[in-house]
């Protein structure tokens, strides 16, 4: 199974005639296995919208970026194991 650490970062603003504020989803996912987190895929969605999708890199970080504000389930998927899943 996949491990992982995830932080969220949110930039909140007062109203404003600008364009809405957004947030950065980023982490760092590891195998427990010593297999190489680059076949991770970090997705994000929201009901049956997928939001936005990465795969982790060689050290295992992942960031998706320009996220509206919302609810989201956030879900790392690696070959051979159970999804990992995250509200």
């Amino acid at each position: 199974p996949v491990s992982s650490v995830a932080r969220l970062a949110i930039v909140v603003s007062p109203p404003s005639p600008y364009p809405a504020a957004t947030a950065v989803v980023q982490g760092t996912v590891t195998v427990p296995s010593g297999a190489s987190p680059t076949s991770v895929v970090v997705s994000l969605t929201t009901g049956a919208t997928q939001v936005a999708i990465t795969t982790a890199d060689a050290t295992g970080a992942y960031q998706l970026t320009s996220i509206p504000a919302g609810s989201y389930l956030l879900k790392f998927d690696y070959q051979g194991a159970q999804p990992v899943l995250s509200e």
